[in-house]
């Protein structure tokens, strides 16, 4: 299958439209879930709107669990290819999504696809997602529903993260979910050259503070840190440098690791004490991770530090 998504890269047009056509034909013969997910796999790099129409039909015919799943997840894999859609395919697509997700007998692996599905629309898929929290209301909403609310990329999605986080009912993982959401669109908003209204940064940041606190659960903290450092690499950010500076001198490793990622990752300058004990973990650390990530920040100083 690595070959079939390398030809759709380098073939020419006549042989590329031959080739998807020819898998548009498996597509729609196959009966062995692994060979479905495959074909959608090899198709991604440059699927076609009658490649999403075959999944649609098979979808809405009796099909095993396993096989509904495993075409929710070959949908999934063509619509993050960026597929062009005609508005009758993308009506119908958006109203078999809907259905997927009011359905609340949907096993987790079918739902799971079904979110990755709609995150991949962007600005329709939060549409339909907001929708879906609306229905259900924050106690009836899917695993993995702020993970999908994230991937859409869409800056709708923030204040939605933001309330999520801040909402003392919201469950530990659907929390931790959120948090990484954030840096998650910041990190993609910026990939795409789309700037982010200054008032959403200092929102977003200040509703991550209070996860800095040494009181905070390790995974918790780990993605606020993380999440801090892209959504404003550049700016030195006092809070989250104090946070950096104990998480560096933690007796847990995933801190000094996650704090060693956030330095990695920040744009900023790194200052002196900082540096020091940055080059003791590279030096005189016993998890390999961490003396690996500290490392790479030392050399990353250093690269910057030889620019003209």
């Amino acid at each position: 299958m690595l070959e079939l998504r390398r030809a759709l890269r380098e073939k020419s047009l006549d042989q590329k439209s031959l080739l998807q056509a020819e898998l548009g034909g498996h597509l729609q013969k196959a009966t062995d879930p692994a060979k479905i997910r495959k074909i959608c796999a090899a198709l991604a790099p440059a699927p076609l709107d009658s490649h999403v129409r075959i999944v649609l039909d098979r979808l809405g015919s009796q099909a095993s669990e396993l096989t509904t799943a495993t075409l929710l997840e070959g949908l999934a894999d063509l619509l993050n290819g960026r597929v062009q859609m005609t508005p009758d395919t993308q009506a119908r697509l958006l109203s078999h999504l809907e259905g997927r997700l009011k359905n609340r007998a949907l096993d987790s692996r079918s739902r799971d696809a079904a979110l990755r599905a709609t995150a991949a629309l962007g600005a329709p898929g939060f549409d339909l997602l907001w929708k879906a929290r609306q229905e259900r209301g924050p106690g009836g909403l899917m695993d993995a529903y702020y993970t999908a609310l994230a991937d859409t990329c869409d800056v709708r999605a923030l204040p939605v993260l933001r309330e999520a986080i801040s909402d003392g009912g919201t469950r530990q993982g659907a929390r931790i979910e959120a948090v990484h959401g954030l840096g998650q669109i910041f990190m993609a908003l910026r990939l795409r050259g789309q700037e982010i209204p200054a008032i959403e940064q200092i929102a977003c940041a200040e509703v991550l503070y209070p996860f800095l606190a040494d009181t905070t659960e390790d995974q918790l903290f780990e993605v606020a840190v993380r999440s801090l450092c892209r959504i404003n690499p550049l700016q030195p950010d006092p809070f989250l440098r104090d946070a950096l500076l104990r998480a560096l001198q933690s007796r847990a490793p995933g801190r000094r690791a996650a704090a060693l990622d956030a330095l990695f990752a920040s744009s900023g300058p790194v200052d002196e004490a900082t540096f020091a004990l940055v080059h003791g973990l590279a030096t005189g650390e016993q998890d390999e991770l961490v003396r690996t990530n500290a490392q790479a920040v030392l050399d990353k100083v250093a690269a910057e530090t030889q620019l003209p």
